[in-house]
């Protein structure tokens, strides 16, 4: 369903180098008992792959548009006053390093 909708909204763009993803993708079938899940078939690998990648990149976004206060929260989960200060630090240090760039080691010649 997700990757029909995502489709459809024009949220997903599967490019012509996609050869399995676009051979597969017409010859599936929903499970009956895991409405979103395929049936398994022969050479399902592709659109489950992809089915995952999708629905990581949802839960990622959706949780990354969620207001600071209430993604820092989501992080301090202990019962415990020291413990759960430590985890607000960490929280608040992954947070700062969540936005910055990548930097690579340059490679030495």
């Amino acid at each position: 369903m997700l990757m029909y909708q995502m489709l459809e909204a024009d949220e997903w763009l599967i490019t012509r180098n996609c050869v399995e993803l676009i051979r597969t993708l017409p010859n599936l079938v929903r499970d009956n008992v895991r409405v979103e899940d395929i049936a398994k078939m022969d050479g399902d690998d592709t659109a489950d792959a992809a089915r995952y990648g999708l629905k990581s990149r949802q839960s990622r976004v959706s949780a990354e548009n969620a207001p600071y206060e209430q993604r820092l929260a989501a992080r301090v989960t202990s019962s415990d006053r020291t413990i759960r200060a430590i985890q607000a630090r960490k929280a608040q240090i992954a947070e700062h390093y969540h936005g910055s760039p990548i930097h690579f080691a340059r490679r030495l010649r």
